[in-house]
């Protein structure tokens, strides 16, 4: 005796409901959260890696992670200096400049990760401190701002 077609639909949506549940599982567990300066340098590191193995951010958790945290860094701090009470205070108007941050304009990410992973490893100690400080010290972040 066969299922009806509501029944089918009801079992399908069941399984797909399961499967689903566990993929976003997975993919919470494979994509922590950037908050520490050695998530950022771990993050910024692999994805040096993977773009050398052809990877982009849609097939490789690392460079997702360390672009996101970057551009997202760049964009706000961006958005604050158009912002008449958040201005910039400083004088310099050089164009390669993010705010407080430079950021070479014509650079890859691949570029920008290289740049994060080279300062955490000059500088250990900001491993142990909040990304935005590693983003910062990579970047030449001008204080103040």
């Amino acid at each position: 005796m066969g299922h009806s077609k509501r029944d089918q639909h009801g079992i399908a949506g069941v399984i797909f409901t399961i499967v689903t549940f566990f993929m976003l599982l997975e993919m919470a567990a494979a994509k922590p959260r950037v908050e520490s300066g050695q998530d950022l340098y771990n993050a910024c590191q692999q994805a040096v890696r993977d773009f050398e193995a052809g990877k982009t951010p849609q097939n490789s958790v690392a460079i997702y992670h360390c672009n996101h945290f970057l551009s997202g860094l760049f964009r706000s701090h961006q958005v604050m200096t158009r912002n008449r009470l958040t201005a910039k205070q400083h004088s310099n108007e050089d164009t390669d400049r993010v705010q407080c941050l430079k950021v070479p304009q014509a650079a890859s990410f691949k570029q920008l990760a290289q740049k994060v992973v080279n300062q955490a490893e000059w500088e250990p100690a900001l491993l142990d401190e909040p990304a935005t400080e590693l983003a910062f010290s990579a970047f030449d972040a001008l204080n103040p701002c």
